[in-house]
């Protein structure tokens, strides 16, 4: 069981690393199988998880040797239709491949391993009383949380194995270049603004740190107003983007290529234009509105090109399932809150198949006389990242938006009204600006 965007690479990889095993089957579409004796005469099935759900029934009447599951979290809900459904499969060998076995708690380690190895971690309620309970108190007291974490890597022994880059291959170097640019006059009004309309309840808290991220990208990245489509314009508006032009500039000079993250439709835009003016060609787009068949296709083509190119992307559609070995430079122009997050970005160049040196560019908006909201992500992001890197703490517990609201207020000595948990839709913000 995969997601639909991996099911290309499960095939290839199959091929390449297995070739003695006969052609791959995909369980899914329309016209796919419906009977299950015919179907369990393939030796290697895949399917989705969202084709699992539908042929459930089916697809449990088979006596599989091996059940796997990739990007396993999508099990990670106990009351899920598609968790009965895996649960539900009968298979002599269970397995499940992850990165993210925690996000939001811990139950959801738990709802994972209790499909790989049922009864492991005991019923739910036991978990949650033995372990998960335990672990949060303990979040402020690092020694306690670590004693917890180890005690339940011990019950998990040896089924639950933990496989690092660093543990088991040797990649070429990875490098980080920080550039440090300032605000424009148009910027630093826009930003002033926005910090003017929070302290004053005209803005909610979360949304106003998404605008002040927003305004640090391009100011034409936050107002709804009819956008300009002059290039030079949109250079100087915007410092942080004439640095990262230069960046490219220099990339070019290398014919390497290039890979930049920002979660901003309008930036994403932003960027072609600029991009396309300056090196008279339009870079490829990968957000969530492109689907998974159509996104290796575009990857595939990026790699395999001559010479310097550059291709924009959402963080969240290069989460899963993308080789971009063909790049050897990432600029990280809007950066996410999470560097568990920034960095699965990254490595979908600096990964198996890279062969030559890699270098992370960070372009970072600096205040004048004061720290900018780039600048506080920055410090946080470096602080938090060795925790983030623990697998096992969930990903909600580290409150990465709560301690940057908390910075920011201090920074500006004003208290910001309102919970950071809630949704941006809920208070006026514009979702519809997040790619």
């Amino acid at each position: 069981m995969v997601p639909l965007s991996v099911m290309v690479n499960w095939q290839r990889e199959l091929k390449r690393f297995a070739p003695g095993i006969g052609p791959v089957h995909q369980h899914r579409g329309a016209n796919r199988e419906r009977d299950p004796h015919r179907l369990a005469r393939h030796e290697v099935v895949i399917t989705t998880y969202a084709t699992l759900r539908r042929d459930q029934i089916m697809l449990a009447k088979i006596d599989w040797t091996v059940t796997a599951c990739d990007e396993a979290q999508n099990v990670k809900n106990p009351t899920a239709n598609v968790t009965s459904a895996i649960k539900g499969m009968k298979a002599s060998f269970r397995l499940a491949c992850t990165g993210t076995p925690v996000e939001n708690g811990l139950s959801e380690l738990w709802c994972i391993v209790d499909f790989a190895q049922p009864g492991r971690l005991g019923s739910r309620r036991e978990f949650r009383d033995n372990f998960e309970r335990p672990l949060v108190d303990a979040l402020d007291d690092t020694e306690d949380q670590e004693g917890h974490v180890a005690r339940l890597r011990e019950r998990l022994h040896p089924h639950y194995i933990r496989r690092t880059k660093e543990e088991v291959l040797k990649l070429p170097a990875k490098t980080a270049r920080r550039y440090e640019v300032s605000m424009s006059r148009r910027q630093a009004a826009v930003y002033a603004r926005i910090l003017a309309a929070v302290r004053q309840k005209e803005m909610h808290p979360l949304a106003g740190l998404q605008h002040l991220i927003a305004v640090c990208s391009h100011p034409l990245a936050f107002q709804k107003t009819r956008r300009t489509t002059d290039p030079e314009r949109l250079l100087e508006d915007a410092p942080k983007l004439k640095e990262t032009i230069g960046i490219l500039e220099r990339i070019r000079r290398t014919g390497a290529k290039v890979v930049i993250y920002t979660r901003l439709k309008a930036m994403q835009r932003i960027l072609q234009t600029v991009i396309r003016h300056r090196f008279g060609f339009d870079p490829s787009v990968l957000n969530g509105e492109i689907g998974g068949h159509n996104r290796h296709w575009i990857v595939e083509a990026f790699n395999e090109g001559q010479g310097f190119d550059s291709m924009i992307l959402s963080p969240e559609a290069a989460g899963v399932g993308l080789n971009i070995t063909g790049a050897t430079h990432v600029v990280h122009y809007t950066r996410l809150w999470n560097p568990a997050k920034e960095n699965q970005a990254t490595d979908r160049v600096h990964r198996i198949g890279q062969n030559h040196p890699v270098t992370i560019h960070y372009p970072i908006v600096v205040g004048d006389g004061f720290k900018s909201v780039e600048e506080h992500l920055d410090d946080l992001l470096q602080e938090k990242l060795q925790l983030a890197r623990n697998v096992l703490i969930p990903r909600k517990s580290l409150d990465f938006m709560g301690e940057l609201e908390r910075r920011v207020t201090r920074e500006h000595g004003t208290s910001l009204p309102g919970s950071l948990s809630e949704p941006l839709r809920s208070r006026g913000g514009d979702p519809g600006q997040w790619a």
